[in-house]
């Protein structure tokens, strides 16, 4: 996430940042649990 080197400044451009961040992990691991599931359907 690149939480370590932040190249904005300002509490509320941190907020931002951090709160993208945290929606593309979720949208990243929402997308590969369902791309687990339909390679399970496809195997069976």
């Amino acid at each position: 996430l690149n939480l370590e080197n932040l190249t904005v400044m300002g509490a509320k451009k941190v907020k931002t940042h951090l709160l993208l961040s945290s929606i593309s992990l979720i949208a990243a691991r929402i997308a590969a649990e369902k791309i687990k599931l339909q390679n399970q359907v496809l195997a069976a």
